[in-house]
């Protein structure tokens, strides 16, 4: 069987491969093999558990001073 090209996927597609894992015991590559699509893909397509973009771009508790960001930047420009 011959893989898809890549981004020929259509969401309708997407949704039934990642239903696929959810609801079977097969895993992401296993799945992935029989719909001849990348792991990567598939594992991609799958959602992020809830509550995971709220923390996207907070700042952990490690503070950047300028003075660092500085001495990081001399000689690139």
């Amino acid at each position: 069987m011959e893989r898809t090209p890549k981004g020929l996927c259509s969401p309708e597609f997407r949704a039934e491969a990642v239903k696929l894992v959810e609801k079977s015991s097969l895993s992401v590559d296993r799945a992935a093999k029989q719909l001849s699509i990348p792991k990567s893909s598939l594992g991609n397509w799958e959602e992020p558990p809830k509550g995971h973009l709220a923390e996207v771009g907070k700042v952990k508790s490690s503070h950047v001073s300028k003075k660092s960001i500085e001495q990081a930047t001399q000689g690139t420009g």
